[in-house]
């Protein structure tokens, strides 16, 4: 199994505009379980990961975790 590594880290104010609602609507949203939980950095400020935010719109979307960047091969019918 090949695991990705976070290649970004998105604030609060990023996934606002990303959304275009308010950072308060974030809040909410994480409160209420709808959104996934941050990660709360030294500093004090909370950030989401590439992965954590993918994985989330995947899930609204129905879509399925890629398991190759590879495209499938499908055999003629007949």
């Amino acid at each position: 199994m090949q695991t990705r590594k976070i290649l970004r880290w998105y604030s609060k104010r990023q996934l606002a505009d990303r959304y275009s609602v308010s950072t308060r609507s974030i809040e909410r949203w994480t409160e209420a379980g709808k959104f996934p939980a941050g990660t709360r950095m030294p500093s004090g400020h909370w950030y989401w990961s590439d992965l954590d935010i993918e994985e989330h719109e995947r899930k609204l979307t129905g879509a399925r975790h890629p398991k190759s960047t590879e495209p499938e091969l499908v055999a003629p019918a007949g």
